[in-house]
């Protein structure tokens, strides 16, 4: 029956080879990259293109009018008037820092969306990898669940003294294994139609590559060697763009209030038998120091601003407290993981599996129970490592590292750009 077992598994691995073959193989950073060309990205590329190609820049000539006065209501001593009002030297010099803070600020806003495409990538490409390897360990598990039936109802028909209770105890959990694989495969393929929505295949035409995934031990070491701060994180950037969007309009507003020069005007009398030097008359005007409304719009801004820097200073503690929780779990379960995986290495099950001699004469049960609690403890592998990846994935997007300059896939072991 092991032997059997043995040919079922490599003509399986070789029909998985075959079919892996015949399909194309998409590298993780050719899924990452397509969160640039993502709907959202794209749609707020043209807001900011649409925003730069326009002239929010305030002219030297605000405002031109013209006006006409009686004298005693005879036509031909009618009065006329063209007057010229004008903006500031400093308020226009200040409404083009308003502008460039605010193309900035949309320029941060259009990273957030690309760092929460991106994100969405990063956790499909991890949950892909997961339910891959859990349904192949299923997929393991349920074969040996198969021959444990097997043997224990041929046991039970020659009155071999099996135990009643093993067999309906093992095919309830045969039962619960194939609702879970069938569950974790309908996800699988949920996941396989969201990444194909973002790369143009159909999700029937492609496998995505693991080859080389990271390894647990690795993420800890490329969380270990970077700053962890949310200092980088695009929303925390973003914040603070608009802080310095406020400022900007506080100081726009502050050159308003100081505009010395209000207008230029001509004026022509029309007196009869007045020469032209008389008839035409030039003039301007001075605002005085004096705030008036101004000092109002003044204090809201700053009012705005200050809640604007404790909101920042807020959301940036809670940042660093998440990042670090974050940290300390991935800490705990590298821990778990590796006794985990020196479990699995030096345990008795693989012993047996590896060396079956000295339990052959046991029977097949004792073998197929040592290699169901060898499955088993894949299982935890598996579970703990993506528990380990979630949190290292939640340390790089609280910290911003994710959309970070250059590019770099985090699930590479290599780190390499994309």
């Amino acid at each position: 029956m092991v032997q059997n077992e043995k040919w079922l598994l490599f003509f399986l691995s070789l029909l998985l080879h075959t079919s892996i073959q015949s399909q194309t193989s998409i590298p993780a950073g050719q899924i990452l990259a397509s969160a640039r060309h993502d709907l959202s990205v794209e749609l707020r590329q043209q807001h900011l293109d649409y925003i730069a190609q326009t002239n929010l820049n305030i002219p030297f000539a605000d405002q031109i009018s013209l006006r006409t006065e009686t004298d005693r209501f005879l036509v031909y001593r009618q009065e006329y008037l063209a007057r010229l009002t004008v903006n500031g030297l400093s308020e226009m010099r200040r409404q083009r820092f308003l502008n460039k803070a605010n193309l900035q600020t949309e320029q941060y806003i259009q990273r957030s969306f690309e760092h929460e495409a991106l994100a969405g990538r990063y956790e499909a490409i991890s949950t892909y990898r997961f339910l891959q390897q859990r349904i192949a360990i299923q997929q393991e598990l349920k074969l040996v669940y198969e021959d444990k039936v097997n043997v224990l109802t041929k046991l039970a028909m020659l009155n071999a003294g099996t135990e009643v209770d093993e067999l309906i105890k093992t095919e309830y959990d045969l039962d619960e294994l194939n609702l879970d694989l069938n569950q974790a495969s309908a996800q699988f393929d949920h996941i396989k139609k969201m990444i194909a929505s973002w790369v143009p295949m159909s999700e029937n035409e492609w496998v995505l590559d693991t080859t080389a995934f990271i390894q647990p031990s690795q993420m800890e070491l490329v969380i270990d060697q970077m700053p962890l701060v949310a200092n980088l994180n695009p929303l925390i950037i973003e914040k603070q763009s608009k802080i310095d969007e406020l400022q900007a309009s506080y100081n726009l507003e502050k050159a308003s209030s100081k505009k010395m020069l209000d207008f230029f005007q001509l004026r022509y009398a029309n007196r009869p038998n007045e020469t032209a030097l008389r008839e035409f008359s030039a003039g301007f005007g001075i605002n005085l120091p004096f705030k008036g409304s101004s000092r109002v719009k003044l204090a809201e801004i700053q009012i705005d601003k200050n809640n604007s820097e404790q909101n920042i200073q807020y959301d940036i503690y809670q940042f660093n407290e998440a990042i670090q929780s974050a940290h300390d779990q991935m800490k705990a379960l590298t821990d778990r993981y590796h006794i985990a995986e020196q479990q699995w290495n030096e345990s008795q099950n693989k012993f047996t599996i590896e060396h079956q001699g000295p339990l052959q004469a046991d029977g097949p049960m004792t073998l197929l129970k040592a290699r169901e609690y060898q499955i088993k403890r894949q299982f935890v592998l598996v579970d703990l490592g993506k528990e380990i990846m979630d949190q290292y994935l939640k340390i790089l997007d609280l910290t911003g590292a994710l959309s970070s300059l250059p590019a770099v896939n985090y699930l590479s072991d290599t780190l390499e750009s994309y």
